[in-house]
């Protein structure tokens, strides 16, 4: 199996030093491989802009729920001593009441659709992120890494910093999808060793397409197996 990286160029296995390119002194597979530890504080960011800003709009809900915005001290003096009775007061004060609720509840309402949407973009990033990192690490064919991507992409949850895949680390979970019966066929195959998964089409075939979202709909076990068959995603 290949490694990310390795020190000395003669490391590196016969007939896979067009995989690697040198970068720091080092030899570096040829993978984008982002920086997760980035996306994960932007995360954490933006979830606690949004605990703070849910935490803020209940303050100022509980704080102005009896005042109308435009409240005035010298007009609230004079409705009290010119109101008939105290069922007038009441009148005018749940008036009052009922129409501040209803413009903090609309702006409420809409702090927390733009902070969910950005939570959830900031959690795609992530998922990512952290699911091609797990597939260089994997050994997992260029050519599969679009169908793998599709295949596990759903089963991905991010929990506060942490990232799962089947309750496991991503990594983890996935090096050991790759060492399965059903993975196997999609690690990129040993150098001259003649099994496994390959990037290059062999036998002169055409090669076959299939829309990304296509691919999506199919039920895991047919994904499986236009994967194997060779076919490549399009978007």
């Amino acid at each position: 199996m290949l490694k990310l990286n390795y020190a000395l160029k003669t490391d590196i296995p016969k007939g896979a030093e067009s995989f690697y390119s040198e970068k720091d002194g080092k030899f570096v597979l040829d993978a984008e491989l982002p920086d997760v530890s980035t996306l994960e504080k932007t995360l954490e960011k933006e979830r606690s802009a949004r605990r703070d800003a849910e935490a803020k709009s209940k303050s100022l809900e509980t704080k102005f729920s009896h005042l109308p915005d435009d409240f005035d001290a010298e007009k609230y003096k004079s409705l009290v001593d010119g109101a008939n009775g105290s069922k007038d007061l009441e009148k005018a004060l749940k008036e009052q009441r009922e129409s501040i609720e209803k413009v903090h509840i609309k702006d409420i309402d809409k702090l927390k659709g733009e902070l969910s949407a950005k939570d959830t973009l900031v959690t795609t990033h992530v998922k990512n992120a952290e699911l091609r990192k797990a597939m260089a690490e994997a050994n997992i064919a260029k050519a599969f890494m679009p169908a793998v991507e599709a295949m596990m992409s759903q089963k991905i949850k991010v929990e506060g910093l942490d990232v799962f895949l089947d309750e496991k680390p991503v990594t983890e979970a996935l090096k050991a999808w790759a060492n399965s019966d059903d993975g196997k066929h999609f690690v990129q195959a040993a150098v001259n060793s003649g099994g496994g998964a390959s990037s290059k089409a062999g036998g002169g075939d055409a090669k076959k397409s299939m829309p990304r979202s296509e691919f999506a709909l199919l039920s895991p076990d047919k994904q499986m197996e236009v994967s194997k068959s060779g076919v490549t995603l399009t978007e």
